[in-house]
Parts: C-alpha cells; sequence; structure tokens
C-alpha cells in the first residue's frame, strides 16, 4: 500500500488521472524522480517490489498493458551467479527411470523446459494444437506474461513429445499433452510430480530441483554461443 500511494500521488502531481497512458516509459520516469534519491537500497528495492505487484494485477485484469518489467532496482549492486545445470547432471536427468510410472511424460517436460526454454506453467498448459510437429514449432499464450510466444524445437524434443503421447499417456479426451497417472485422468499441475532432483543421489543431488533451472540452462547455453542476449530474451518470451 505505501508504494502504490507514492506512485498514485505521483501520478496525480504530474496530471495523470488514468491509467491508459501507464507505460514502461513512465515506470522508468517515475523511478527515477526524487522520491527514490539518497536512500537506503533495502527501502528502494522494497518499494518497487511493492509497485510490480501492483502493477502486475493491473496487467491480469487487462487494466493496462504489460508494464511491470520496467520495476527494476537501480540501487541493488549485488551480483549472483546463476544455478544451471552442468553437461554430466544433464546426462544424468534423461537416464531411465524403468520403475517410475512417468519415464516418458517427465522426459519430454525436461526437455521442453531444456531446449525450448518454456516455464513450467506454458509447459502444463500445453495443448495439442499448439504443436506443429511437421514444421517443429510450439505457438502458445504465455501464461504469465499473456504475450504470444513462438519457439522451434528440435527432433529430439519431437521425439520425446512423441514416445511419451504413443507409449506413455494415459486415453483421454482432454487437449492437454501432459496428464496425470495416477488416480482420476487430469492435467498434471502438481510441480512435485516432475521435479528434477528425484534422478540424483544424495550426494551429487542439485539445491535446486525445479524446472526454472532448465530454462536458466536453456538461456546459458545460448549465451556460450555467443546468441545476443536480445534474441536471447526474445526466445525466453520476455521483454
Amino acid at each position: 500500500i505505501f508504494s502504490v500511494n507514492h506512485f498514485l500521488a505521483w501520478l496525480e502531481n504530474n496530471s495523470i488521472y488514468s491509467f491508459e497512458t501507464l507505460d514502461a516509459n513512465l515506470i522508468s520516469s517515475y523511478l527515477c524522480s526524487k522520491h527514490f534519491q539518497g536512500r537506503k537500497a533495502s527501502g528502494v528495492s522494497t518499494e518497487i517490489i511493492g509497485l510490480r505487484k501492483f502493477l502486475i494485477y493491473l496487467e491480469d485484469r487487462d487494466i493496462v498493458k504489460n508494464c511491470h518489467g520496467a520495476c527494476l532496482s537501480r540501487c541493488n549492486t549485488s551480483k549472483r551467479i546463476v544455478t544451471t545445470y552442468s553437461d554430466s547432471q544433464i546426462d544424468t536427468l534423461f537416464k531411465d527411470l524403468p520403475h517410475s510410472f512417468a519415464n516418458l511424460r517427465n522426459k519430454a517436460i525436461f526437455m521442453l523446459a531444456l531446449k525450448c526454454g518454456l516455464r513450467s506453467c506454458d509447459i502444463m498448459n500445453l495443448k495439442f494444437d499448439n504443436i506443429d510437429f511437421e514444421n517443429k514449432k510450439l505457438t502458445i499464450i504465455q501464461k504469465k506474461t499473456k504475450e504470444p510466444l513462438s519457439v522451434p524445437f528440435d527432433v529430439e524434443v519431437s521425439n520425446a513429445l512423441i514416445d511419451y503421447i504413443l507409449n506413455e499417456r494415459p486415453e483421454s479426451a482432454l487437449p492437454y499433452i501432459f496428464l496425470t497417472v495416477l488416480g482420476p485422468v487430469r492435467k498434471l499441475t502438481h510441480t512435485t510430480s516432475y521435479r528434477t532432483t528425484h534422478h540424483f543421489n544424495d550426494e551429487d543431488k542439485p539445491q535446486k530441483g525445479g524446472l526454472h533451472i532448465l530454462r536458466r540452462t536453456y538461456a546459458s547455453k545460448l549465451l556460450s554461443f555467443n546468441i545476443d542476449v536480445s534474441s536471447i530474451a526474445k526466445s525466453l518470451g520476455h521483454k
């Protein structure tokens, strides 16, 4: 509430009374205003996070277009190394788990995150209509940003999807690709069903086991191949 009140007051002081004119440039102007000057980095960061949540709330209700991405803390100077999987960890991840009820399903899910960079929410919402096997292309509306995204995929991804659909996917008229294997057949939603750490022994288990680490690995691989950052951002569905 504190963050939003200051932002709305700034808009009013600048004679802006409608959210229709709100865009990333306007947000950036606010973040460069006197309100943020001479303050501690932690306080600035907290306020910007609150503002970002408010903008996402407005975006989810189609009140404003995507502009929360402009909420970057210019005072945050900390750096960290992004966690990714090594080549040996990737090899371990794709080894067969013959006693798993979802061996082929999880392999296809991991492949989509690692080689297409898809978010877990978009993988879970993937439908047959989104996949063009002939041209090897995925076309979706991203759940997080509500923006369209078109991603190519290779033969390895294609084979993993086909293998799961033909040999392991339960028979169902549901349009979603990935379904549960235990209990009533329904769309897969529970992230614990496909956590990557299940594939590792305790001594070599990564600290993080969600699909997002594969999305990061995908982006890092592209960077290592000297792909420019703007192209990587576009392939990830980022602005």
